[in-house]
């Protein structure tokens, strides 16, 4: 079985596993017909919030990312970068988790700059400051709720997500601990040949550990991202007259945001509607309730997404203006 053929199976088999899933949750306790009657009492007057503030959450992670560029001289747009944003979340549909939309806008950006390791660091950045964050807040709401405390997938999320940001920081840090890393994999002909593109691609992450005002800067955009995202729940709960205030999606999105973040099923089939339906119920939500709101944020998402397909088949054509793209600096 060559390589190819092991990952269509590999993703089918995720896609399977996330289809399995949601079947599973709308069929238990006739769940499929309650999130129909959730539907039914939708409130058209808070439609119009719930798409409005996408553009502030996705925005702030768009600032995010272009200070990072900024920092090393290239100079993108704000809605140049929104576009991309839209790409990459068009590709996590298809590709792992999101990290395959990651390497999309990084390699889009990257043929725009003519320098894809400056893409692919801020990317990288943009993505581990938010995460940084998001392990930050579910740490606290699993600190200061007992019943969080209680839950084995919660407590497991944030152990390896934990412990995978922490590696991570230590290896920003201290180069010698991402040669350890990359060494072993040094007789692999394709690490080989790839080893000083990650290498060069470490030293312009590094870089910015030298620059506390600016990542500073950047936890701020981050931790206002996941705030907002809290807004986004809270709203989506308001369309469907489902019963959550403000504080408890404050304290129980960072829990949904990352158990779902596990690429355990394609785009988090199956894992999100399971996520907000499982941890909402800290709040008094029934079962069915938290997966009409999840299935409600997941139909928006798809719909940016396809915006995202929709841009991306104009990327060849397009033609970065001078104010949309300066370029890195030489």
């Amino acid at each position: 079985m060559n390589k190819s053929t092991r990952q269509r199976l590999f993703f089918l088999g995720k896609l399977a596993l996330g289809v399995a899933l949601l079947a599973a949750l709308l069929v238990v306790n006739d769940n499929g017909r309650k999130v129909l009657d959730a539907f039914v009492r939708v409130q058209p007057i808070y439609l119009i919030p719930f798409f409005a503030i996408t553009y502030p959450l996705l925005g702030a992670s768009c600032m995010k990312w272009g200070l990072f560029l900024r920092e090393r001289g290239v100079v993108i747009g704000f809605h140049r970068l929104f576009r991309l944003y839209l790409v990459g979340s068009f590709f996590n549909n298809f590709l792992p988790s999101m990290v395959g939309g990651d390497l999309v806008r990084a390699y889009v950006l990257g043929k725009q700059i003519e320098s894809h390791t400056h893409s692919l660091a801020s990317v990288f950045l943009e993505r581990f400051t938010g995460m940084i964050a998001l392990v930050s807040l579910a740490t606290a709401s699993f600190l200061f709720n007992s019943e969080l405390r209680q839950e084995p997938v919660v407590v497991v999320s944030i152990g390896v997500m934990g412990s995978a940001c922490l590696l991570l920081v230590a290896a920003v840090w201290n180069p010698e601990w991402a040669l350890w890393f990359l060494r072993p994999m040094e007789k692999n002909r394709h690490v080989a040949r790839l080893l000083p593109k990650l290498m060069q691609f470490h030293d312009h992450v590094s870089y910015f550990k030298d620059k506390p005002v600016l990542v500073g800067k950047a936890m701020l955009y981050s931790f206002t991202f996941h705030f907002l995202a809290a807004v986004n729940v809270y709203v989506a709960c308001r369309v469907l007259a489902v019963p959550l205030d403000l504080y408890d999606a404050v304290v129980l999105t960072p829990i949904v945001l990352l158990v779902s973040s596990v690429p355990l099923s394609v785009n988090g089939l199956g894992v999100w509607e399971w996520a907000f339906g499982v941890y909402l119920a800290q709040a008094g939500v029934p079962m069915d309730q938290g997966l009409a709101v999840a299935l409600l944020l997941r139909a928006k998402n798809l719909l940016l997404s396809l915006v995202g397909g929709v841009l991306f088949l104009f990327e060849r054509a397009a033609v970065p203006t001078p104010a949309e793209a300066e370029g890195p600096a030489r």
